[in-house]
Formats: C-alpha cells, structure tokens, sequence
C-alpha cells in the first residue's frame, strides 16, 4: 500500500505471476502452434517449428523468454490467453498456426499484449521447407522490433547467418527431436533412429548431432548405460565442430562433463557458454545449479535453480529440484 502511494499511473503499477514472481516487461511464452496441415502425422513438424522459434527468440538477450517445456503443457490448454500468461508470468504471448502443402510452409504468427488481450502485431509467413531457419530469424528480428528491444551486434549477426537445409534431412530432423523430446525410453530410442538416418543421409547436419547428443544423455541417466555419456560427448563435439554457436550441443556437453567426465571446471565453463547461447534452456541452469551445490556453492545452486523455475514455472521437476536444495 505504500509503495502504491507512489504510483501515479496504472501503467507504472508492476505486475506479478500466479507465483509471486514480478513480471518484466519483455518477457514473452510461445504457445503450441495450431496443426491446421489436417494431419495428426504431422505434430512433429508444427512442434519443430514451435521449438525453433522459441530457440531463435531465446537466443536475443534482451528478451525474457519462456522454455518450451513450460508452453507445451498449454497444448489444447481451455485456459484464456491471459490466463496461460498469468500462470507464465509474462508480458507477452506468441500464438500462431502452421499449414502444410507440399515443402511449402505457410505459418502466421501473433504476437499478442497478455495483459490487454489485444493483438501488437501479426504476419503470416510462406516459405519452402529448405528455407525454415531463414524463417524462424525473420520471425525473431520482427517479435525483438515489436517488443522495442535492441539486438546486440552479435546477435544480429548470428540472426543473418542463415543458411538451407536439405528438406529430407530437416525433416527427419524433426521426427527425431520429436521423439527424443518426451523424455520416455522408448521414444528417445525411436527418436535417435531417426536422427541416425539424418546423419546417414547428410553427415554434416549439426542439428542431428546436436539432438544426437541429448539423446545420450538422456540414456546415461539410467541403468545400463555405460557408453553412453561417451556418445553424447563425441556426438555433441562433432556438432560444435560444425556449428560453434549450437547452444544445444554445449548444453549437452556440459551435461555429460559433469556426470561421466567429472571435470567440474570445464563442465562450468560449458554450462556458462551453452546458457549464453541457448538463454531459455532451463535445464542448463537446473544441471548448472546441481554442479554448484557439488562445489559447495549453495547460494549460486539455488539462484540457479530459481532461473530454472523462472524459465518454467509450471514443470515439477524443477520446483521439486529447487526444494531438493533449499
């Protein structure tokens, strides 16, 4: 009430999140995409999508944005728009759909005020398969100058650097994270097959390697899995060697440094340069808060676990893990 006293507009009154968090004000969630290819076969593709945008977003420093994990448990979600970003706790909501005919791609995307429900900006994107990354950069640069946030030159650059993908390649690509993502034995496994076979068709994917790499590691957090912390390692280098800035590959090479290599030091360093890539992985920062709390570092454990919960305030996991440490 005091500090109300002060506050001479509505506008200047912060909001906060269903958790108590004070949201900022270039905080942004995408939601699930809209299928509208008329296929269900085709989820892994409307996901992809989904995901890389997210990626591509998280990537501009400025910007606060929402992991995926955290906006996928909104899919077919009955909650409004402003409810889904209360619990989110962000400014801003990105919604969209994705159609499908042929390699050619037509995606409209929204970029939607949570507060007022009202739309800030909208666009529909057509483009061949080969051209998705030039896309999901188009799309970033567009959200970042609606938001009236400044890229850094870096990042702007990176944004530039786009280049084509192998339509069969990416596509196979996508079948696998799709897989690999749910996070269950046996649809990891199927997963990697599919990321093998884009490997097999063009051995100088990063991506593959990159999802390649998780993969493992997801493996080598269960019972039989002694080599497999040494794929993920080979597999997450071998998708650094041809894409330095992959934050995926570093997040996965960190992760695997800590468990099997035990190098608590250059695990660190790996963790710091995959967060600084990929910025809403949030299971970097909770892998990174557990190497802290090995370290004896239990402040900086807990602030970034807190990052994590940040990053997805409706995942378990993390709040569980945070309360692990507390």
């Amino acid at each position: 009430l005091r500090a109300a006293q002060d506050i001479r507009s509505i506008d200047e009154v912060p909001l906060f999140s269903a958790f108590g968090r004070e949201i900022h004000p270039s905080s942004i969630a995408v939601l699930p995409l809209d299928n509208l290819t008329g296929y269900e076969d085709q989820a892994f593709l409307v996901e992809g999508i989904h995901e890389a945008i997210t990626s591509t977003l998280s990537g501009i420093s400025a910007l606060h944005v929402k992991s995926r994990t955290s906006t996928a448990s909104y899919r077919g979600s009955d909650l409004k728009l402003t409810e889904i970003a209360h619990e989110l706790g962000v400014a801003k909501v990105v919604t969209g759909s994705v159609l499908r005919d042929g390699d050619t791609i037509r995606v409209n995307i929204q970029l939607v005020d949570a507060q007022t429900d009202e739309y800030i900006w909208t666009e529909t994107y057509e483009r061949d398969l080969r051209d998705m990354l030039a896309l999901q950069s188009e799309v970033a640069r567009s959200i970042s100058r609606e938001v009236s946030v400044e890229l850094t030159p870096a990042e702007t650059a990176r944004l530039r650097q786009t280049r084509e993908v192998d339509p069969e390649v990416y596509e196979t690509y996508l079948k696998g994270m799709y897989f690999v993502k749910q996070l269950n034995g046996e649809a990891n496994m199927r997963g990697m097959q599919y990321l093998q076979e884009a490997i097999t068709i063009d051995p100088g994917e990063p991506l593959a390697y990159a999802g390649l790499a998780l993969g493992y590691n997801t493996i080598g957090h269960g019972v039989s899995s002694h080599d497999a912390f040494p794929k993920a390692i080979a597999a997450a280098e071998k998708a650094l060697e041809l894409d330095e800035l992959s934050g995926e590959a570093w997040a996965a090479l960190a992760e695997a440094q800590l468990y099997y290599d035990w190098d608590w030091q250059k695990s660190e360093q790996t963790f710091q340069r995959a967060m600084q890539l990929s910025p809403s992985l949030d299971h970097s920062y909770a892998h990174y808060a557990y190497l802290l709390m090995l370290l004896g570092r239990n402040e900086e454990a807990i602030e970034f676990s807190e990052k994590a919960r940040d990053l997805s305030p409706v995942d378990p996991l993390w709040a569980g893990f945070t309360a692990w440490l507390y």
